[in-house]
């Protein structure tokens, strides 16, 4: 069991017992094939924190698991006034807007040309054009050079399986995490000398693994807030570049 140390809390982690991990693995099929699996491949329209979304198939949908609702949460309780705020895989802009609301300037990327169609028309629909900008891109791949953030905010696939279409790809790290692994690598350049990286993060699958590719890159880690359920527990961390936040 191992300890992520930050802001005076502390993250336990370990293995779920034998009976816990079939049942949780149990439920998650029966999740798959019963949702998630139908949700993807038709329209929905969705009302979360006051915000209207369409979320159209192939787009992840901020409704089928609860890592969506717990980050807004999160963005909501921060001060994001004159930010420079960058999302990682908007999907439906969900993130992008609390963090417009918030009074942050956002920039929502997404390597699915529907989830960046999707994000637009939502922001019209909501009010937020003028605050986010949504850019199709593979991770930092289509940002103009030189440009930096204050934070950038990562609702991140961590299941260890492969990528074979824009819908695997919301839930999908790869293999060996390398998604994760490239975002790792490139993120420092555009992150402002005191700005974080904010990730929310499942006990269920690939924390360790995710914070020590960032921690390899020189990224610092600290504990923000945990949610604790029957099968997993969610963890927002903010990493910061060197030394500790």
């Amino acid at each position: 069991m191992s300890l992520l140390r930050g802001n005076g809390h502390e993250e336990m982690r370990g293995a779920l017992p034998l009976p816990l991990r079939v049942l949780r693995r149990g439920s998650h099929l029966l999740a798959l094939h019963l949702f998630v699996r139908r949700a993807t491949t038709r329209e929905d329209a969705v009302r979360m924190f006051g915000l209207s979304l369409r979320v159209p198939p192939t787009v992840f949908h901020p409704r089928l698991y609860g890592t969506s609702r717990f980050l807004g949460e999160h963005l909501r309780g921060r001060d994001l006034r004159s930010a420079d705020v960058l999302e990682i895989g908007c999907g439906s802009g969900l993130l992008a807007f609390l963090a417009a609301q918030g009074g942050a300037r956002v920039t929502a990327i997404d390597i699915n040309p529907r989830a960046v169609a999707c994000t637009e028309d939502n922001a019209r629909a909501n009010g937020l054009d003028e605050r986010v900008s949504v850019i199709e891109s593979d991770l930092f791949e289509r940002l103009p050079p030189g440009r930096t953030f204050d934070h950038i905010i990562w609702n991140p696939p961590f299941y260890r399986a492969e990528q074979s279409d824009h819908a695997s790809r919301a839930w999908n790290a790869g293999i060996s995490y390398e998604v994760i692994s490239r975002f790792a690598a490139s993120a420092g350049p555009y992150l402002r000398p005191s700005g974080t990286i904010i990730l929310v993060t499942s006990s269920d699958a690939g924390q360790e693994e995710i914070y020590s590719l960032l921690g390899r890159e020189g990224f610092t880690p600290a504990f923000r807030l945990q949610r604790r359920g029957l099968f997993e527990t969610l963890s927002i961390v903010e990493f910061t570049r060197g030394g500790t936040s």
